[in-house]
Formats: C-alpha cells, sequence, structure tokens
C-alpha cells in the first residue's frame, strides 16, 4: 500500500440518472481529462452541455475536445458545489457507503468500488443477486453485502 492520493473522474447522465464513464488515476492532466470525455460521450448526439467545475486539470485540451464533440460547457461558480448537485450527491454517496468503509488498495480497486455504481446495484437487486430492503421506493443496500457479492465475482 502506498497510500497515495487517487482522483476519480465521472461522467453522470442527469436525463438517464445514470452513471455512464468512470475511471480511476493517480496523477490527472489535461490529455487524460479530455480522453476520459471522449471515452464517455463518444460520438452520442443527445449530449448537449457538459456541467463542470473550475478545476485546474480541465484545460485547453480538454476544452477543444469537448468543443470539438459540439458539447457546450457549463461551469459552475467558484466554490459553489450546489450548482452541481447530482455530481455533489454522488460523491457523498460513494465517501459514505463505500470509501468510510473500505481501505483502497490502489487504482484497479477503487474503479472495481465504484464501479458497483446505484445502476448495477438495483439490477442485481432485481434479479435477487444482492440482499436488499427496499423503503419507499429506495433500495437500501448493506455494505456487507456488495461487499460479499463482489468477493464472490473475484473467485
Amino acid at each position: 500500500m502506498t497510500f497515495r492520493l487517487l482522483y476519480v473522474f465521472f461522467v453522470l447522465s442527469l436525463k438517464r440518472r445514470r452513471l455512464l464513464h468512470v475511471n480511476v488515476t493517480a496523477h490527472p492532466h489535461q490529455t487524460w481529462t479530455a480522453q476520459q470525455v471522449v471515452e464517455a460521450v463518444g460520438f452520442d448526439t443527445d449530449i448537449a452541455r457538459l456541467i463542470r467545475d473550475r478545476d485546474g486539470i480541465y484545460g485547453s485540451a480538454f476544452d477543444s475536445r469537448v468543443n470539438h464533440l459540439g458539447i457546450r460547457q457549463v461551469k459552475t461558480a467558484p466554490r459553489s458545489p450546489w450548482q452541481n448537485g447530482y455530481a455533489e450527491r454522488l460523491v457523498g454517496t460513494l465517501r459514505r457507503e463505500v470509501l468510510d468503509h473500505v481501505i483502497v488498495l490502489g487504482e484497479r480497486h477503487l474503479l472495481r468500488l465504484v464501479g458497483v455504481c446505484r445502476s448495477t446495484v438495483y439490477q442485481l437487486c432485481e434479479r435477487g443477486e444482492l440482499v436488499h430492503v427496499r423503503v419507499s421506493n429506495a433500495i437500501r443496500v448493506p455494505v456487507a453485502a456488495v461487499a460479499e457479492y463482489l468477493r464472490q465475482q473475484s473467485d
């Protein structure tokens, strides 16, 4: 274990409320981020705009890639996380439900943990492969059940 800082890049569809793309790196840079947006969006013409913060990782390479794809960028105001509430909610959920209970061993491990996203959990619950409790219209899944499912998949 190296205990280094890892960065997660994700693209969330507001129309479908699902995670379209996720990747992890220890050393993010402009060209890596630009490539991630291309991998996430591809040539999907349904995407009209990209809401993002003003992090330094987005540079001219990222801007030109997004503009070339025909996507309009909407930048949130500095220090205004409430302007991108869906992304902030996903980050908070990942922290509370996954990362607070696990020691991340590396990039691949974190990518695997983040890959067990809400849509995957919903699909597993509907097929009866994951123990869950339905409260109102929300599904509550114990972290131990997700960990057990991941363990079974890796065997």
